[in-house]
């Protein structure tokens, strides 16, 4: 769960809350209590199969503001009623409800994660951190300071370099560095309106001392647009702002430049965000021709690059000129960081996933098999993303028709879904499913339906009665039944897959076709022609666009 205030139009985050249960279901009923002395409570309760409750305090500085009635918001899986009492108990009026990404499995089904509720972080983020215990009292020492505190920041130890950076700013309100440098602090965490308020005033400084013209000003505006980038801000003011940052390097350096090239860069990342692709690809393309002009083919800040240019390619199925670049992407960045480097691991996952996507298995195996031994040093065996190059190892072996192969790599994976996300997960009836399919092919009939049956099972509980995915399975298990000549079985199954694809992929659709195909064959076998012909003309009629 994640705890967020909203006021004046912006959304800051004040704390993560790890929720230990698995899975949240349900969000019954959210308690808020403030206190004037700023030190506030949340009380959550869950239905989670049994009553669960839970209580987290948190301080915010800034409370309150004058007006008590202020807006927080609560992120989490779902929600009802809530209950306003107490002493100063508010409702919760505004709502963020989404899982935290997608994630595609082989098949190209694309599949919805649950929630995955961060823990908690250490010690409190809206109060100094008693990290930072130097005074600095001099400009030299001040340097010093933020250098390091740079450092730590880059290093990802935000709460250190944070108490640096007030330390410096209780000295020198002014330093302009120090408040972009808590600007970005501040956005990292998401305390938006903090994070404006230094950015800004980081601009508004930079501009009265050295000019509205100066590089150091295109720095601040660059800043500021990724703020609002974040927040969902107007996108023709994100856009505004990296044009004139880009209009400021340009002037100062000229068009050709290299420093130019991070404007380039920023304004490409927004176009493909908007599906720009056309536009992106024309400044990522002049991007690398400055870049190789002035430092050669090989340099490391032309990697990144290459890696927005090729999604522009690929988004509209460019296979070849997309694949060229993700692997030269890849060369720079091993020459550079070496083999192992987490850098180079993230280039290895989107190459596989790159093939995997476009279905060309032979080419993403030795990135999968590469990308499993770089994790297994890194990672606990039962990790999740070791559980996922299992399963997509299976994928590649059942697509070549490896099937013992595929059977041992899917076994693993379940094994590791099962324990990492529980045996009632939607991707552990997805690796149930596949292993089914295995096992089917090795003829081992009983062992594959168990599979099926499990699937069916976690899909309509998880997913709904409607899921296309359940269709799937539906069908795949009354083909079992048709092998094993259990008719009565199968047909139910069969017909109910039917209706579920048609709800979900329409009556014209050649995703029907399978199914239609199995009714047809089962028809047969029992003796019935004339409703074998019927489905079968059917299938005939999808396949010439119509009746």
């Amino acid at each position: 769960m994640e705890i967020y205030r909203n006021d004046t139009g912006w959304v800051d985050k004040l704390k993560n809350v790890w929720i230990p249960s698995n899975p949240v279901k349900t969000l019954r009923r959210v308690e808020i209590t403030h206190r004037k002395s700023g030190d506030h409570t949340i009380t959550t309760s869950f239905d989670t199969g049994s009553r669960y409750e839970y209580t987290v305090g948190f301080h915010d500085d800034a409370y309150p503001p004058g007006d008590i009635q202020r807006g927080l918001q609560v992120t989490g899986k779902a929600h009802s009623g809530i209950a306003a009492a107490g002493e100063v108990r508010l409702q919760t009026d505004t709502w963020t409800v989404e899982d935290e990404y997608i994630s595609t499995e082989p098949s190209g089904n694309t599949r919805l994660k649950k929630n995955r509720m961060p823990k908690e972080e250490p010690g409190n983020e809206n109060t100094p951190s008693n990290l930072g215990q130097k005074k600095y009292d001099s400009a030299s020492s001040l340097a010093s300071a933020f250098a390091e505190a740079r450092v730590l920041f880059e290093k990802s130890d935000s709460l250190a370099a944070r108490a640096i950076v007030l330390d410096i700013l209780s000295m020198d309100s002014a330093h302009a560095d120090a408040l972009e440098l808590l600007g970005m602090i501040e956005m990292a965490s998401q305390k938006y309106s903090s994070a404006n308020n230094c950015l800004s005033r980081a601009l508004a400084l930079r501009q009265a001392v050295l000019g509205r013209a100066h590089p150091k000003a295109a720095d601040s505006m660059d800043r500021l647009a990724q703020l609002y980038e974040s927040c969902s801000k107007d996108p023709a003011d994100v856009e505004r702002l990296y044009e004139d940052a880009w209009r400021i390097r340009a002037q100062a350096y000229g068009v050709e430049d290299p420093r130019v090239v991070i404007s380039l860069k920023e304004l490409a990342n927004l176009y493909i965000s908007q599906g720009k692709n056309t536009e992106a690809r024309k400044l990522l393309n002049t991007a690398v021709r400055i870049l190789e002009t002035a430092h050669g083919p090989h340099h490391i800040d032309i990697a990144d690059n290459l890696n927005l240019l090729a999604r522009t390619y690929r988004v509209y199925g460019h296979f070849s000129a997309a694949e060229k670049l993700y692997l030269r992407e890849l060369a720079i960045k091993e020459k550079y960081y070496g083999p192992d480097h987490p850098v180079v691991q993230a280039c290895v996952y989107n190459l596989s996933y790159f093939y995997m996507a476009f279905a060309q298995y032979a080419k993403a195996e030795p990135f999968e098999q590469r990308l499993l031994g770089m994790l297994e040093k890194t990672l606990d065996f039962g990790h999740p993303e070791i559980g996922g190059r299992f399963y997509n190892l299976g994928f590649i072996a059942s697509s070549k028709g490896q099937y013992p192969e595929a059977e041992n790599y899917y076994r693993k994976a379940l094994a590791i879904r099962e324990k990492a996300l529980g045996p009632g997960h939607t991707f552990t009836a997805t690796t149930l499913s596949n292993l089914a399919y295995v096992l089917s092919m090795l003829k081992r009939y009983d062992e594959a339906a168990r599979m099926y049956r499990r699937a069916i099972g976690i899909t309509e509980k998880e997913m709904g009665m409607d899921h296309p995915h359940l269709s799937d399975y539906l069908n795949n298990l009354g083909v079992i039944y048709i092998e094993q000549s259990r008719f009565g079985d199968a047909e139910p199954l069969l017909k109910r897959a039917l209706v579920i694809k048609e709800k979900t992929a329409g009556k014209e659709s050649p995703e029907l076709n399978g199914i239609l195909g199995h009714l047809s064959m089962l028809c047969r076998k029992t003796g019935r022609p004339m409703e074998a012909d019927f489905y079968a003309h059917r299938v005939q009629e999808i396949k010439n666009g119509g009746p």
